[in-house]
């Protein structure tokens, strides 16, 4: 449709601009790298000689990633700003504001159908469906026992609160206690506040250990014992929530790109109507 001079891309002053972006952005690039992989490491360090470590802390890494990715972005806009500025034509600079008012605000329509997922995402009970856990069983008399993890591989969600509930009213009593310690009968090594027997002495058929996401990194035995004759239907339920600071930068970065690329698009907008006169393009 259009070559030659009308896209800058014989002009010297154009082809030198775009090289020294291209340099600069695969340093940013190897740089992102460098940050995410460092954030990573720092993170790992912190479970050194533990027994359960994460697999990929995505929150420190993600952080990196938006925020050269964000300043990438600056990056592109800086120098697309400085090739329409040296462009010789109207034409070449009505074309560089039309491409790049496109590109900016396909980028405002993404950032802005993403804002509203991440607001409405932890409030959709299809998220509590997929966080939380229950496992229902027919308690005979002695221990029971069920595992759970206090946050996902990824650090990404947090137990809140773990216990279990009865039928029949009867005095079911139980505790939470690290796997590791559980298994080597470390009985005494129980989760502070989590015992029902301390909590409330006469027993109880409904207990719930409300954490709020401060247990250490790790797996857990919730361990129930029925003394009873009969055999009650029991459901023991873990409640997670995926962590606020994960949330909260996700939409921090959203908005950051959003207000970045809705001033660019604003700013290409009127370069476009200022040039439009002297474009041969319409």
């Amino acid at each position: 449709m259009v070559d030659g001079p009308d896209l800058g891309y014989t002009n010297p002053r154009v082809i030198m601009i775009r090289r020294v972006k291209g340099i600069i952005l695969i340093v940013l690039l190897l740089l992102m790298l460098v940050l995410m992989y460092i954030e990573y490491q720092s993170v790992m360090d912190q479970y050194s000689g533990k027994v359960y470590k994460p697999i990929l802390p995505m929150e420190p890494i993600l952080f990196s990633l938006l925020l050269m990715g964000f300043v990438m972005a600056l990056v592109g806009i800086v120098f697309k700003a400085v090739e329409i500025k040296v462009s010789e034509t109207g034409s070449q600079k009505y074309l560089l504001a039309h491409s790049s008012m496109k590109a900016a605000l396909t980028t405002v329509i993404i950032a802005l159908v993403f804002a509203i997922l991440l607001y409405l995402i932890p409030t959709m009970p299809e998220t509590k469906d997929i966080l939380n856990s229950t496992d229902q069983r027919t308690l005979t008399y002695g221990q029971f026992t069920y595992e759970f993890a206090s946050s996902d591989e990824f650090l990404i969600s947090d137990t809140t609160a773990v216990g279990w509930e009865s039928s029949g009213n009867l005095k079911i009593y139980g505790s939470v206690y690290p796997k590791n310690e559980f298994e080597q009968n470390h009985f005494d090594k129980e989760v502070p506040d989590s015992n029902s027997n301390i909590t409330y002495p006469g027993g109880t058929t409904h207990f719930t250990y409300n954490n709020n996401g401060q247990l250490p990194y790790g797996k857990y035995i919730l361990c129930v014992n029925n003394d009873n004759t009969q055999e009650p239907t029991t459901k023991f339920f873990v409640h997670r929530k995926i962590r606020d600071s994960f949330f909260t930068m996700l939409l921090e970065f959203t908005l950051m790109f959003l207000v970045l690329e809705a001033i660019w698009t604003a700013v290409t907008a009127a370069i476009k109507h200022q040039n439009r006169g002297d474009s041969i393009y319409k």
